[in-house]
């Protein structure tokens, strides 16, 4: 069938009419702009990028070579793409599949002959890891703490990429919490090991794409350290609303052997010393000092000159704050009545991380806790950036609490009135 001139995008209903009864596949047809689309040819580049040249490319288009996804290098410009392949073992020959918004992919095409990418051949890659044991967790009473460490890992041959790079230690009683990519050779990750684990050797591996690298019985997990200050992860804001750490925010450590008083505990944060607020044997608060630099930063306590085992946390941006709510037209939302459902409202922010601009999924701005649609983010000036939301939730005219969040962190919320 045609479906016609004008006929426009998106899912279309398919209505069957057998005279005497009508049959209605809700959904069946998706109509699209363009055809899929299709690689035509593959070109290495000496710096390591891939250029990929075809027909159906888009700005939307998206490359995968097998399962992982490539980072675009250069976006389709009219006629090709470049992109940065994940990491690849040694020799290996991958799928390459592009993808485009609208549902299309190059394998509608292609799937009888795709086309593929040889990585170069090179040298194994091979890593170290410190600590290479652990003490187990310990159990207290009919509960138990995992065992929480920092370990560090450095590589040779190898190309860390953060967000593709998995570290496991062959064993259930011990879990990888978090990684943190440092550069393509060093990365530190937060372990836990189980109250009660079995006590022997497990091996160490590292995928980074495509790319292994295992040891086999590197690590050790030993029996548990009784006496010894344990900090249990993760490591929180101390304010119950707040789900990131921040520069100027205080944090709580929860554990045992922690500290008897503020006196007796020593904490670093990233080497330098910063102030206890409050310590007892099972919870210590601290500030992070304003100021104090973003990313991973580690921590180490001692108590009583005992030293616990580091361990890593993540210090997040701060919070944005709500400078201004209006309407459309620039009204300050205080000098209006109310608004209502469908109304655009735009919200002026400071402290607000500027990559959210290119990465809208890590913004919510809600309203009474309900998610609003976030249409675009404006930088205004340095520092100050403007949030345009629709309201979609009626909320019966009453005063209601709009914030905005970012990973997370959520602002300190402003009073609106919706209808």
């Amino acid at each position: 069938f045609n479906p016609g001139i004008g006929a426009g995008t998106g899912p279309r209903h398919l209505v069957m009419n057998f005279g005497n009864d009508i049959y209605v596949l809700p959904d069946a047809v998706d109509l699209v702009q363009n055809g899929p689309p299709q690689i035509n040819s593959v070109f290495p580049n000496a710096d390591g990028s891939v250029t990929l040249a075809g027909v159906g490319f888009g700005p939307d288009s998206t490359v995968f070579f097998d399962g992982l996804q490539a980072a675009v290098a250069t976006p389709f410009n009219g006629s090709s793409m470049t992109v940065i392949p994940p990491q690849g073992a040694s020799g290996q020959t991958s799928t390459l599949t592009v993808f485009n918004s609208d549902g299309q992919n190059s394998m509608i095409l292609q799937s009888q002959a795709p086309q593929t990418y040889s990585y170069p051949f090179a040298a194994p890659p091979q890593i170290s890891v410190t600590p290479a044991a652990l003490p187990a967790g310990q159990i207290f009473g009919s509960s138990g703490i995992p065992q929480a460490a920092m370990v560090d890992i450095t590589g040779i041959n190898t190309n860390f990429i953060d967000g593709q790079t998995t570290v496991g230690f062959g064993s259930d009683d011990v879990t990888v919490r978090r990684v943190w990519v440092l550069s393509p050779t060093h990365l530190v990750a937060d372990v836990m090991v189980a109250p009660n684990g079995a006590i022997g050797t497990s091996e160490i591996s590292v995928i980074s794409g495509f790319q292994s690298a295992v040891i086999p019985g590197g690590f050790q997990t030993q029996p548990p350290a009784f006496g010894q200050p344990l900090i249990a992860l993760p490591i929180v804001n101390a304010s119950a609303g707040q789900q990131t750490i921040y520069p100027g925010s205080f944090a709580t450590i929860y554990g045992v052997n922690l500290g008897a008083s503020a006196a007796a505990v020593q904490l670093t944060l990233g080497g330098a010393a910063v102030p206890v607020s409050f310590a007892s044997p099972n919870q210590i608060n601290f500030q992070v000092p304003p100021g104090f630099p973003t990313g991973p930063a580690t921590l180490q306590l001692a108590s009583g000159g005992i030293a616990a085992l580091p361990v890593v946390i993540q210090i997040s941006n701060p919070p944005p704050n709500i400078t201004s709510v209006t309407n459309v037209s620039g009204v300050p939302l205080s000098a209006l009545n109310y608004a209502t459902v469908g109304d655009i409202l735009n919200i002026n922010v400071t402290a607000l991380d500027p990559t959210v601009v290119g990465n809208l999924s890590r913004l919510q701005v809600t309203i009474s806790g309900l998610p609003m649609q976030v249409l675009q983010v404006t930088p205004l000036a340095p520092g100050q950036f403007q949030i345009q939301i629709v309201i979609t939730q009626s909320f019966g005219g009453t005063q209601v609490p709009l914030a905005v969040a970012v990973d997370g962190s959520s602002s300190t919320a402003v009073t609106v009135t919706v209808r």
